[in-house]
Order: C-alpha cells, then sequence, then structure tokens
C-alpha cells in the first residue's frame, strides 16, 4: 500500500492519456522505491519496464546495520557510544532476521510487521521473473544502498539481455556528483540530480522502442 498502490494508479492514468502512448509507461523508482519496482511491475503487465535507481537488493534493516556501522567510522574511529550503538542496531538486527518479534514490536522506528511486510516484495525473486526491461542504476559513492546490492543485482541478472546495470562511480545515494566518502551532511547542499544521469535514462528509456 505505501509503495505500490499510488504507483500503479499513476502508471494506469498515464495510458489512458491520448498524448502518451499507452505500451510505453515504465516505473521508475529510487530506494525504497527501487527496491518495489519488481514487486510493481509484477503486478501490472501493462507497464513496459523498470528503472530502479539505489535498489536494495537485501532486507532493508540490515541495510541500516551497515549504515550505522560506516557513519560511526566515517572519521575514522569509533568510539564506546558509536559501538553501544552499533551493537543495539545489530540486536535489534538479528530480531528481524530471526523473526524473534511480534509484529506490533517496534524495532527500527516502525513495526515489525512493517518491514516482514517489505520483505515479502522480494525484490531479487521478482526481478528475475520478470520478463520486460529493467535498467539498474547504482551511485559508486552510496553509502545507504551500497555496492554489495549491485553485486548482488549484477550476479541475480547476470545474462538476462534486457537487463542493463549502469554504474555511476561519483554519485551518491541522490545522484549527486561529489568526490571522496559520501556524508549526510552534504544531502543539506542544494543540487540536482546529475544531469549525466538524466541523460542516460532517458536514452535509455528511447532505446527501448
Amino acid at each position: 500500500e505505501v509503495t505500490a498502490d499510488d504507483a500503479i494508479a499513476a502508471a494506469r492514468l498515464l495510458m489512458k492519456r491520448d498524448d502518451i502512448r499507452s505500451d510505453h509507461v515504465f516505473i521508475l523508482g529510487h530506494s525504497l522505491g527501487a527496491t518495489a519496482a519488481p514487486y510493481i511491475g509484477m503486478k501490472e503487465d501493462k507497464i513496459a519496464g523498470l528503472i530502479m535507481l539505489a535498489a536494495a537488493a537485501r532486507p532493508i534493516y540490515e541495510l541500516i546495520d551497515d549504515q550505522v556501522t560506516y557513519l560511526a567510522g566515517i572519521d575514522g574511529t569509533i568510539d564506546d557510544a558509536e559501538k553501544k550503538q552499533i551493537d543495539e542496531v545489530r540486536a535489534t538486527v538479528a530480531k528481524l532476521r530471526e523473526g524473534n518479534c511480534q509484529d506490533d514490536d517496534t524495532l527500527l522506528g516502525a513495526p515489525a510487521g512493517f518491514w516482514f511486510r517489505l520483505n515479502q516484495m522480494a525484490p531479487v525473486v521478482n526481478a528475475k521473473a520478470y520478463g520486460k526491461p529493467m535498467l539498474i542504476v547504482q551511485g559508486g559513492r552510496d553509502y545507504q544502498v551500497s555496492m554489495k546490492d549491485y553485486a548482488i543485482w549484477k550476479k541475480a541478472l547476470a545474462g538476462r539481455s534486457n537487463v542493463t546495470l549502469k554504474l555511476f562511480d561519483r554519485m551518491d545515494h541522490l545522484f549527486l556528483a561529489g568526490d571522496g566518502p559520501s556524508t549526510p551532511k552534504q544531502y543539506q547542499a542544494k543540487g540536482h540530480v546529475d544531469a549525466s544521469v538524466i541523460k542516460y535514462l532517458a536514452e535509455w528509456v528511447h532505446a527501448q522502442d
């Protein structure tokens, strides 16, 4: 309901417009939206294909574990308070991974049932079953959805002629260009999705014609 229904309704609305080709409407998702994209594509077979920016291939709570560890060590050291936070997050993630909790238990800021429901979207399973074109785009400096996920996508979809994987080395999670390790502070600076990314997405869509 959070990730799929509105996207499908919007796609169906566009398909009804006279000025848009009904057989050439693609879903583009970013982060959680990208993770949900294969699920969305499987629910609406008239969608022409999927574009996935910073798509998690693992459960979201596994990414939170990585994020907390990355941010704690970004200054080169991990103090006692940061270590305690890492240990607490890992213990919580272990509960979710093992199902050692109730649906209404609040873990990592949401009910455990929410995390379990997200897992049922099974992004890799659905992507492997999805037969239409897919573009998976990754930022090389993204610490929220990292190269670990990109590697999983590459392995899972290897050999698929209608799947394109594209890495932009200088992009962060928001697909803003930069250098050096990405930090939350950089997100506060005004910016736009890099023009090279937008150009690539447009060219890929046109190539599916």
